[in-house]
């Protein structure tokens, strides 16, 4: 592991007193990468570990939220790279036939007398490309002289109580060792043995998500998109289609065409972004049902070969349990808690895990690591959970008549301020220790990241499906506590 002692400011980061920590991340993805810098940040040596040859550009976009770019201007100069990709679209529901029902709008953080984001004064963007993203967070990376070691792929986890060390080892018998090892390595991971002793249930949804992006310049004579695409002097947009049991979201920025079509499953899907599909063969499909706008049927008709993903959409209950008995391999993003894309978070939600592990190890120190790692799980667990069955809650409206929703005054898609003006750093700061104190005696700890006055329960799909089919719904969710957005 590249030698990192010592407190100093690097490409402007100002870095804590070396806490003696070693990190092992296994993963190069958005939390990866996220969780590489903040722990540099905090003093910690960290290595990152990645399956691939090198960064992946797989993916459409992502929407990250305030909470997780709370840490934005600890780093100068990302946060110039960030206002560079950031996409700071507008929002507008329409129906499948392309009326418009709401918009065009600001993203709900955004708009004129709210609460102050976690961010302020930084402008959070509604999304941002994916591979943008981690191209950043890559080159922050690098910048900081972290080392990330590629075509690293790890197939075997492990924890030894009497050294204090966990190690991630790779197929080809490698072996990197250190007093914490973060599984952030997505649906895949191989750390579920260790932690759950099984792989994790997947429930399908009976749902797919055909999803992918291409270059403005292959709808350049394509007059229905067109005059959807933004002029020079406008803003990114998005729209928003709704329909019965099917929604499609199209992103247009002055460079890129984003498409993500949910609709019923065939049986064909797979959870993979190798599954690609025919644009051309959509189209036809879209066309034939007479159902749906032009510009939705000519997007696809003119989508490039090999650019449009068919992403099967599962359900996974919430994952209680991130940390191994030893709590020296603890998962992180959507190794600990996948999200379906309505959520619209699971990027967020990985951010802000980087932001409180690293927290809470450097206030742990070296000697109480597995103390620090079960405090991160005490304090996030409750959050997430209620963050994932939010993406239910979304998908159900989005596949209803949007005008009956708007009509009652309905907010589609509402996160609430208690997502994006939470600050995990902070918070990680000010529990800790009453957490700390609520584990080793066994006692019950009472989280305030949550919606105010919320009654948080756990909950299962297997549950939550049993209720929804004797008519108690997902909405229910939101009246739960103080969903609100207002200053």
């Amino acid at each position: 592991m590249t030698a990192q002692s010592g407190s100093a400011t690097v490409d402007g980061v100002a870095r804590n007193s070396h806490t003696g920590i070693r990190v092992v991340v296994v993963g190069a993805g958005v939390g990866g990468l996220f969780t590489a810098l903040e722990c540099w940040r905090k003093g910690i040596d960290v290595i990152v570990l990645e399956r691939a040859e090198k960064i992946s550009v797989i993916g459409d976009v992502l929407v990250i939220g305030p909470s997780a770019w709370a840490t934005l201007q600890n780093y100068p100069n990302m946060a110039k790279d960030y206002d560079k990709i950031k996409h700071d679209v507008t929002y507008n529901f329409l129906s499948q036939q392309s009326e418009l029902l709401r918009g065009p709008q600001e993203v709900e953080w955004n708009l004129p007398g709210v609460a102050r984001h976690a961010s302020y004064p930084t402008r959070i963007a509604g999304i941002t490309a994916r591979q943008d993203i981690v191209a950043m967070l890559f080159s922050q990376v690098q910048r900081l002289g972290i080392q990330v070691e590629f075509g690293t792929n790890v197939v075997e986890f492990s924890e030894d109580a009497s050294r204090g060390t966990a190690t991630a080892r790779a197929f080809d018998g490698r072996e990197f060792t250190g007093d914490l090892v973060v599984a952030a390595d997505g649906l895949g991971t191989k750390s579920h043995g260790v932690i759950l002793g099984q792989p994790v249930g997947v429930l399908p949804s009976g749902y797919v998500c055909l999803r992918g992006s291409f270059p403005t310049k292959a709808v350049e004579n394509v007059p229905s998109v067109q005059a959807l695409l933004p002029k020079a002097d406008e803003r990114p947009k998005i729209l928003v289609y709704t329909a019965t049991k099917t929604h499609f979201i199209l992103t247009l920025s002055h460079e890129r065409v984003y498409v993500a079509l949910t609709l019923e499953d065939n049986g064909g899907a797979e959870e993979s972004w190798s599954k690609t599909v025919s644009g051309p063969e959509i189209a036809a499909m879209l066309s034939s049902s007479g159902k749906w706008a032009q510009e939705v049927v000519d997007c696809f008709e003119n989508a490039p070969d090999g650019c449009i993903v068919s992403w099967k959409l599962c359900w996974r209950d919430p994952q209680p349990k991130w940390t191994s008995k030893g709590s020296r391999i603890i998962q992180l993003g959507d190794s600990a808690h996948s999200f379906l894309p309505s959520s619209a978070n699971g990027g967020t939600m990985a951010g802000e895990d980087a932001l409180s592990l690293a927290e809470c190890l450097k206030i742990g120190g070296k000697a109480n690591v597995p103390m620090a790692a079960k405090v991160h799980e005490k304090l996030r667990y409750q959050r997430v959970s209620l963050v994932q069955k939010t993406g239910f809650v979304n998908r159900r409206e989005l596949h209803q008549d949007m005008k009956d929703i708007l009509n009652d005054g309905g907010k589609p898609m509402l996160q609430g301020k208690w997502v994006w003006t939470h600050n995990p750093e902070l918070y990680a700061k000010d529990n800790y220790e009453a957490a700390r104190a609520a584990i080793e005696a066994g006692t019950s700890f009472d989280n305030s990241n949550l919606p105010p006055g919320h009654k948080w329960e756990p909950w299962t799909m297997e549950k939550e499906l049993e209720k929804e089919a004797s008519g108690v719904f997902f909405q229910d969710l939101k009246t739960n506590g103080d969903w609100g957005i207002s200053a």
